[in-house]
């Protein structure tokens, strides 16, 4: 379950030096491409949480997320309670199972030097 958290002004920079459509749609490409202009880490959970998708991509991703809500409080909501949730109510889960990841690979096969601010 990949987070990346980013300030403002990395934000900032980023809408001013991405060039690629892949970079300006998706953000991170251009931070993972130049790591020598940013300050990066990595913090790994004690397991693999990698089939919890908790995004909004699909229709079905919204679904999901009705369904927490009937289920967490989302005010104070972390992620020990969606894995709890998840290991209590596995089946909850299995409604975006089958989307794929496929946004960054698909605009990667749109890149085209971006020349203007957009």
């Amino acid at each position: 379950m990949p987070v990346e958290v980013f300030s403002w002004e990395t934000l900032e920079k980023l809408r001013d030096c991405s060039r690629l459509f892949s970079e300006k749609e998706h953000v991170t490409p251009y931070v993972y491409n130049n790591p020598e202009l940013f300050k990066m880490d990595n913090i790994e959970h004690d397991r693999d949480l990698s089939p919890i998708r908790v995004v909004l991509d699909y229709e079905d991703d919204a679904k999901l997320l009705n369904m927490l809500a009937e289920h967490l409080d989302l005010e104070s909501c972390c992620l020990d309670d969606i894995v709890n949730l998840y290991d209590r109510n596995r089946y909850l889960f299995n409604v975006n199972v089958h989307d794929i990841r496929e946004g960054y690979i698909k605009s990667c096969a749109k890149d085209t030097v971006i020349h203007e601010r957009q």
